[in-house]
């Protein structure tokens, strides 16, 4: 990278263009299809798995969650992956209510990764309940 802080520094079309791309702060997975799972281990939310190349980043999820009726109350556990391994403080636990409800709920982290490695939201059914997620949302912002 060339050093765009002096202001006598000229910059080739190339050069910009690098810096550009390099600057590129955000990014975004959204998605409105309901969604269940029975897993009764962590796995990967539906279309919601970033690979933004190396950084840190300001990670946000949030998202709708409900069950099909019917049962008891629903349980179920949601999480941020950074290359597989759960960022143990964004663990969140939704408590769904036995009449199907949507209720909203968020989680948020720094995760750091390197060229190629993923952030992703997993969750896990917790009590056979089959939970579901509507409208969700994962927005990273790169701070550093």
């Amino acid at each position: 990278n060339t050093d765009v802080s002096d202001p006598t520094t000229l910059l080739t079309k190339a050069q910009v263009q690098a810096e550009i791309a390099d600057a590129r702060t955000s990014y975004q997975r959204v998605n409105s299809n309901l969604i269940t799972t029975s897993s009764l281990s962590y796995v990967v939310m539906t279309n919601m798995t970033l690979t933004p190349g190396a950084g840190t980043y300001l990670t946000l999820f949030s998202g709708n969650f409900t069950h099909a009726g019917g049962k008891n109350d629903a349980y179920a556990n949601f999480s941020i992956f950074v290359n597989g391994v759960e960022v143990a403080h964004s663990h969140r636990y939704a408590w769904l209510e036995s009449s199907p409800v949507y209720t909203p709920l968020s989680t948020q982290a720094f995760a750091t990764v390197a060229d190629g490695e993923t952030i992703d939201v997993r969750w896990r059914d917790v009590e056979n309940e089959d939970p579901q997620c509507g409208e969700r949302s994962l927005l990273l912002f790169r701070v550093g």
